[in-house]
């Protein structure tokens, strides 16, 4: 994309606070350490003010740093917009599209889903941050954030795709050695692994029998992961039991590797969201996706009273 030397070294103060470092930025926008000092050191005598302050580990942005980080990023966004609004119709979106999303659905959803995307929309690039963190949209230049759970965010966008369905489940050798679930009681007697995005050593299920009666069961982790896929691993080991969203672990479950425990209860799931800063939307390239997105999630969705 093509910017005056304010904004090429706007965007490159962006990437180094990004970074961390002045070296992590010319890694990854493949140019020399010495042309990002050049252009940081040019912006800087712009505005008059130092706007990063170094140290041995690193850097990180002064005070004047902090607020044109925030201004940075917006005029960043609506240059892109306004360019591609120009050259470019909302038939044929173009550019570079940032999306976030959780790890767990990387392999099994967003290649796929997005892939099929970018075949249809040759001029768009994909830049894919795959983590299991809270991205605020604000102070990063992620387009769009794929989350699970309940949004509150009221400067947000969110557009629900889908609400998966949770279920518990263990490897059979680990029912095997410690017995199976037949009851509420014996689930608070299991090990438990989770994800450490949801809670401590010890947590509460929340499951609803067939009368639409709900049951608090206090559980303890054995298992506590920040890597959110990776539960699914530890349940294959036979460390415990895991809840988990049932298209993760359906060919498991088909196989055997796995079985679901307690299945006449239910639980309550969070929905997937496609999040976005309103002025966003105005990219072409944007608009396009969650169109894709909200289709495809709806050809996900089995028919009524198949789902189960």
């Amino acid at each position: 994309m093509v910017r005056d030397d304010a904004f090429d070294g706007l965007a490159i103060f962006l990437k180094v606070i990004e970074a961390g470092s002045i070296t992590g930025a010319a890694e990854q926008l493949g140019i020399a350490k010495s042309t990002v000092s050049t252009r940081i050191a040019g912006l800087e005598a712009k505005v008059g003010v130092r706007l990063l302050s170094r140290s041995r580990t690193g850097v990180a942005p002064t005070e004047a740093g902090r607020r044109m980080l925030a201004h940075g990023r917006r005029l960043l966004a609506e240059a892109d917009a306004a360019l591609e609004d120009v050259r470019g119709d909302a038939s044929a979106p173009s550019g570079l599209l940032r999306v976030s999303a959780p790890s767990g659905m990387v392999d099994a959803l967003v290649i796929p889903l997005i892939a099929e995307f970018l075949h249809r929309y040759p001029r768009v690039r994909l830049d894919l941050v795959a983590t299991d963190a809270f991205i605020d949209l604000r102070r990063t230049d992620v387009d769009v954030a794929l989350r699970f759970g309940w949004v509150r965010d009221g400067d947000v966008i969110a557009r629900e795709l889908a609400a998966f369905d949770d279920l518990l489940c263990a490897a059979p050798d680990h029912l095997a050695r410690s017995g199976p679930v037949a009851t509420l009681e014996d689930l608070a007697h299991h090990p438990w692994i989770a994800f450490s995005g949801f809670g401590g050593q010890t947590q509460t299920q929340r499951l609803i029998d067939r009368d639409d009666r709900p049951h608090e069961v206090p559980v303890t982790v054995r298992v506590r992961t920040s890597h959110a896929p990776s539960v699914r691993d530890w349940a294959l080991a036979g460390l415990g039991i895991v809840r988990v969203p049932r298209f993760l672990v359906e060919t498991d479950l088909a196989a055997g590797r796995l079985v679901a425990v307690l299945p006449d209860y239910r639980l309550e799931s969070p929905s997937l969201y496609a999040v976005h800063l309103r002025e966003r939307y105005r990219r072409p390239a944007v608009k396009a996706l969650l169109a894709h997105l909200e289709q495809a999630f709806q050809a996900l969705r089995p028919p009524p009273g198949t789902a189960g």
